[in-house]
């Protein structure tokens, strides 16, 4: 009987855990996170190769993609970032039944003749939030 007793008091004193601290803690980081998720911008990006012919740089890209290349911003041709405006759209090949569309665009900075480089096209700039908010539409 006194080893009943002697466990009782030692379960009495046993400290409790706190989950009311646990649930702040979810919470403050769960603020956390949409906070960051409202401050950092993804983007998207699209990588093929182009040369540069009379001061424009003509790539080959895939016809599904070249709608983005008409919405977006910039471009990296040889490590360097530049701005960039649809001069126009060339000829099409069909490749493995998909069309591949050639497409010519001038840039803001000086490129060298001939050059060719990896082209890599960003666009679709939005915030964490916004994107995760679009994939539940």
């Amino acid at each position: 009987m006194n080893d009943f007793k002697i466990n009782y008091d030692k379960l009495q004193r046993l400290p409790m855990i706190k989950f009311h601290y646990l649930l702040y803690l979810i919470i403050l980081l769960f603020i956390i996170l949409i906070y960051i998720a409202c401050q950092i911008n993804i983007e998207r990006k699209i990588t093929c190769y182009g040369m540069v012919e009379n001061e424009l740089i003509k790539i080959e890209i895939n016809e599904k993609l070249s709608d983005k290349i008409k919405n977006g911003q910039k471009l990296i041709f040889s490590n360097r970032k530049m701005n960039y405006k649809v001069v126009n759209f060339g000829n099409y090949q069909i490749i493995d039944n998909n069309i591949i569309e050639e497409i010519k665009l001038e840039v803001d900075k000086y490129v060298y003749e001939n050059e060719v480089s990896e082209v890599t096209i960003i666009y679709d700039r939005q915030k964490i939030i916004e994107y995760i908010l679009e994939l539940f539409k």
